[in-house]
């Protein structure tokens, strides 16, 4: 695998962001910063391969999706009534009910 570079990254992540993310409540900025820290790179993290950014991409939709629908007993993650004051939908999640890894 090679590295995808910053116009391939660049492409794929915000096609990512469309199809997924903004769906799924997450934010884009802030994937970005679990791959910096993944990776332990420190910069932008275009240097990644296609393989490196599949797994973090289901990494951090897994660890977004276990806190915004937590196991029964899980301590961390939003709870049924923050979805209903948020009124079911990722925009009326107040910024601290938001995913951040």
């Amino acid at each position: 695998d090679s590295p995808l570079g910053s116009d391939t990254y660049l492409e794929i992540v915000e096609y990512i962001n469309d199809i997924l993310f903004t769906d799924l409540c997450f934010d884009l900025s802030d994937f970005e910063r679990f791959v910096i820290a993944a990776t332990g790179a420190g910069q932008y993290p275009s240097g990644i391969t296609w393989s490196e950014l599949k797994s973090f991409v289901a990494d951090y939709i897994m660890e977004g999706v276990n806190y915004y629908f937590p196991s029964l007993g899980q301590s961390n993650g939003l709870m049924e009534e923050d979805w209903a004051d948020a009124g079911y939908v990722c925009e009326g999640l107040t910024a601290d009910k938001q995913y951040r890894f």
